[in-house]
């Protein structure tokens, strides 16, 4: 009797009535069958001649099916020829054998399995086949996958910790080098955004794909631009500071997500999975980590997710610290500048004035008489001078008292339109280029330090004066503040001038927006050119309690408005 008529007879694939005289081989298949294993037998031709209950139930397929060689059509496709290959060579050397691959159980799911199987001999030592055991190790590969991963992974967070830190004086640098170390780790597309200085836009400073055809064309299709924070996934993720996962991408609704300018990009390059990480450093947001992989990636997990996190932990803190790196040289080569202008600035009345000394000594050396018209000359140069030098010593002070916050003040209830007007008439008389308009009520008091708000009152319309042209109308208002009339009056200087240039705008009231007409000269020899005259302006008024803002009205010029509470600081 054959081995598929010896199953079928009796109780059919599976036991043996009671009172049948039971053979070795149908007491193996009995025992068989009650195994918690899957088990196995195949004869010389290696076509497969028993599989055991727990095998037939774990495939949900009948015996008939998986006899001969139809148990392979259960093996994954990616693993059927490696598996059948093993089986094959074991056979032909007679030896034991052991193989992994994935099964597909009955409910459609592959599950990895342990194949063993031990050649089998006639008491004769003829060859007669193989019995086997398999065994369901998908979780111990899943333990031993993840454990990889996770080594594999802490190594690259170590390797990019030491990378970010070898590269944190170029900041342009640090950024390409973090989008691609997370491309290498994590996905196939990266982009870095950080916050702007005002806090409202995000400029996308590194892109990285590792395909350089795809980067090439991303370069073309996708305009440099700024993102607003708040606006679009990233935007969103740097507003809220939270984390963004999306496993599977619509590529409609992605579209709808993104800016119009980024939809050739999006449309042309499918993306699969995105993941978007707020970059956080000393408490703060300074920005976003974008990360996406194609249609041929795994969609991101929550494991990916804390990875991505991990690794922007770093990165934060490098960019940051690059930042402030660069800050820092920025701040040296502004200081290094500003020394170099002091320096000039105060060389040029003090040669004027050891000049014209120097001329009228040799004057009265020669003929020991006094040329008193020429004497008067020399004598008025030397005194504009000397107020030149003065107001740039004044100034130098000024600046180091406010580095130190040392600039103390001595408020006093004070009328500001007696200061404000006084001021105007000043300049009316030295900046006789220009006009002068001054609409005041007759008094506003004020609780203020006179000599500062003097002080700032003066550097603002000095400034108007150095950035208009001659025959430039300049206008100074003085009033309550409306609607808190009791509590707050308003100092408004407008001018019709060159205006200040776009870029310097967000940085008016810093040391480093120095801004030069070369062809303006000094009225009366009052201004110093250091460009200090409206970031001193700026601390006087802070320290009063109030704030300085400067408007660009659509028809030219620069509009100075300083609001101070009238109680005090």
């Amino acid at each position: 009797m054959g081995e598929a008529e010896a199953l079928a007879d009796g109780a059919g694939a599976h036991g043996t009535p009671a009172g049948e005289t039971v053979t070795g081989e149908a007491r193996f298949r009995a025992l068989a069958d009650a195994a918690p294993v899957m088990m196995w037998t195949a004869g010389p031709d290696q076509g497969c001649t028993f599989l055991n209950r727990s095998w037939l139930e774990f495939t949900g397929r009948t015996l008939e099916e998986e006899l001969g060689h139809g148990w392979a059509s259960g093996v994954h496709p990616e693993d059927r020829q490696r598996c059948l290959a093993t089986y094959a060579i074991a056979f032909e050397a007679r030896e034991p054998f052991a193989t992994e691959y994935r099964l597909r159980r009955a409910d459609g799911e592959y599950r990895w399995i342990l194949d063993r199987g031990r050649p089998l001999y006639e008491p004769s030592g003829a060859f007669s086949g193989y019995v086997g055991t398999c065994t369901d190790i998908t979780e111990r590969i899943e333990t031993e996958s993840r454990l990889r991963r996770q080594t594999a992974r802490l190594q690259a967070l170590a390797d990019a910790s030491q990378a970010f830190a070898a590269a944190h004086h170029d900041l342009p640098a640090l950024l390409t080098m973090v989008a691609r170390r997370i491309c290498e780790a994590i996905g196939e597309y990266a982009t870095i955004s950080l916050v702007s200085d005002d806090g409202e836009w995000l400029d996308v400073l590194a892109n990285y794909h590792r395909d350089p055809e795809v980067m090439a064309a991303y370069d073309s299709l996708q305009p440099t631009s700024r993102l607003r924070v708040g606006e679009g996934i990233t935007g969103h993720a740097v507003q809220t500071g939270q984390p963004v996962r999306l496993r599977a991408v619509d590529p409609g609704a992605l579209r709808d997500l993104v800016r119009p300018q980024h939809r050739p990009f999006v449309e042309r390059f499918t993306i699969h999975s995105l993941m978007c990480q707020p970059l956080r450093a000393q408490g703060q947001v300074i920005g976003a980590i974008t990360v996406a992989r194609g249609a041929q990636g795994q969609p991101y997990s929550e494991d990916d997710q804390a990875f991505l996190s991990d690794l922007t932990d770093r990165a934060a803190l490098s960019i940051a610290n690059a930042r402030l790196y660069q800050q820092a040289q920025q701040a040296l080569r502004a200081r290094e500048e500003f020394f170099a202008i002091a320096a000039h600035e105060l060389r040029t009345p003090v040669t004027s004035i050891r000049g014209f000394t120097q001329l009228e000594l040799r004057r009265w050396q020669r003929t020991e008489t006094l040329d008193l018209p020429r004497a008067r000359h020399a004598l008025e140069t030397i005194d504009r001078q000397s107020r030149r030098l003065v107001a740039l010593v004044s100034r130098l002070f000024d600046i180091a008292r406010l580095e130190q916050g040392r600039l103390a003040l001595e408020p006093a209830e004070t009328n500001l339109v007696g200061i404000v007007a006084d001021v105007v008439q000043g300049m009316r008389s030295t900046a006789t280029a220009h006009s002068f308009s001054l609409q005041a009520p007759p008094a506003l008091a004020a609780r203020v330090d006179a000599m500062r708000f003097e002080q700032v009152v003066t550097n603002l319309l000095d400034n108007a004066v150095k950035f208009s042209p001659d025959g430039g109308a300049i206008e100074v208002s003085l009033e309550p503040l409306e609607p808190l009339e009791a509590t707050s009056v308003r100092l408004t200087v407008r001018d019709h001038g060159v205006g200040v240039p776009l870029e310097h705008r967000q940085r008016l009231f810093e040391r480093q927006a120095r801004l030069e007409r070369e062809d303006a000269e000094p009225a009366g020899g009052s201004r110093s050119g250091l460009g200090l005259g409206l970031v001193i302006s700026r601390q006087i008024v802070e320290q009063h309690g109030g704030r300085i803002e400067a408007e660009f009205p659509e028809d030219g010029g620069t509009r100075i408005v300083v609001s101070l509470p009238r109680g005090g600081p």
